[in-house]
């Protein structure tokens, strides 16, 4: 399963650069023809990629700030193409004491890697093939 987490603040000029690239996309990809299916609970599936999202994009900042979701997930160590990465307070943004749901990558990936939503476990991020 995949879910895209909010991974910080883009500046607007990457806003209007993401845009365009979107925009570009869709006038050369021609339809979509994509089959997504509300399952109930929260989980929305797609039938072209055979994946399954959160249909919460904002669901993190929920889940981050369950009692000690964050303080399970701290020195846990991720092994990445750039090497092993632990995991600390600064991978989870804080507003004051509440979690906002943003994240670095690595706290993303241990997020999502320790995710169950629904009974569901085995999230991922996305990635390209």
């Amino acid at each position: 399963m995949i879910f895209y987490p909010r991974i910080g603040h883009p500046s607007a000029l990457g806003k209007q650069l993401a845009l365009f690239v979107i925009g570009a996309f869709a006038l050369v990809s021609g339809a979509a023809h994509a089959t997504l299916m509300n399952n109930g609970g929260g989980l929305i599936y797609d039938s072209d990629l055979n994946i399954t999202w959160l249909q919460d994009a904002n669901y993190a900042a929920i889940d981050l700030n369950t009692p000690n979701r964050v303080t399970n997930m701290l020195g846990q160590t991720l092994m990445t193409a750039f090497g092993p990465h632990t995991i600390v307070a600064g991978d989870f943004q804080t507003a004051g004491t509440t979690y906002t749901g943003d994240m670095t990558w690595w706290g993303a990936m241990e997020w999502a890697q320790t995710l169950s939503f629904g009974g569901v476990t085995g999230w991922r991020l996305p990635t390209i093939d």
